[in-house]
């Protein structure tokens, strides 16, 4: 009981942050830009930390600063454009990994260059993009709703297909890599979805119920496969959750693994399509 006590009060406080971040960027956009950048910075050292347990040497303090600094320079040019030119400033900071390698003697020195870089892919871009999500193409007004529709639409999936899957799932999709997740749990959950998405197009006018059911059918396929990416990364090495920041719920990696592979299909549709 107490555990289940301190995992919902760690719950709710994530959310509350993570809400009010979003929610106050029509006010001001500097805890949006000062909560993603912890939480991205915190992504990337915990898949760091992952990898030197592996025995790969990656260059950690370069490739949270890197990444974070992605991530803190489009959120900057997205309120004030003039900062764009500072984002030239990521190519010498990305090439400077290769020359930081000659200097450290390590072992494998190519593993630690792709795995540094590997992160900056994985976890700070897919962060990155959530700027363009909120602010569409960085000009115009911020959609602050847009950004947390998404995200309530894969919090509404993943609740939905547990509670199905716990009490009804018997085929499961991929065993090796999660074996609690079932086809009756991603059924269950997509029902949800669609409810919901129909129900953020009636308050949420800034896109229509097709733009919603299609970012819905995003975080079903593709942030289910974020959720058994991530799953495949701590299986591979043995562990259970990405980290213990959050009582209760695993590290940040857990919280973030769907929006880590679905966030740039989502860019993709918002921005281009």
């Amino acid at each position: 009981m107490k555990d289940l006590g301190i995992r919902l009060a760690s719950g709710i406080v994530f959310l509350t942050i993570v809400i009010g971040s979003i929610l106050f960027i029509s006010i001001t956009f500097i805890p949006f830009l000062v909560v993603f950048s912890i939480i991205t910075a915190i992504g990337l050292w915990e898949f760091y930390r992952i990898c030197e347990n592996e025995k790969i040497y990656v260059q950690k303090r370069h490739g949270i600063f890197v990444g974070t600094g992605i991530f803190f320079i489009t959120a900057l040019i997205s309120v004030d454009r003039s900062f764009l030119e500072y984002q030239l400033l990521v190519l010498p900071l990305m090439y400077a990994v290769f020359i930081r390698e000659l200097f450290r003697n390590r072992e494998n020195p190519f593993t630690n260059i792709g795995f540094t870089i590997l992160g900056i892919i994985y976890i700070a871009l897919p962060f990155t993009l959530l700027v363009y999500i909120v602010k569409p193409g960085l000009s115009g007004e911020y959609k602050p709703l847009i950004l947390l529709g998404y995200f309530i639409l894969i919090w509404v999936f993943d609740s939905g297909a547990y509670l199905v899957g716990v009490n009804f799932g018997k085929h499961k999709m991929f065993p090796s890599i999660s074996p609690k997740k079932s086809w009756e749990g991603a059924i269950g959950g997509t029902i949800f979805m669609v409810m919901f998405a129909y129900l953020l197009s009636l308050y949420v006018d800034d896109l229509t119920f097709f733009d919603w059911a299609v970012i819905g059918l995003i975080v079903v396929v593709i942030g289910t496969i974020g959720d058994l990416v991530e799953s495949l990364l701590k299986r591979s090495v043995g562990i259970k959750d990405s980290g213990n920041i959050m009582p209760g719920h695993g590290g940040m990696l857990d919280r973030f693994d769907s929006i880590l592979i679905s966030s740039p299909f989502v860019f993709v549709y918002l921005n281009f399509i």
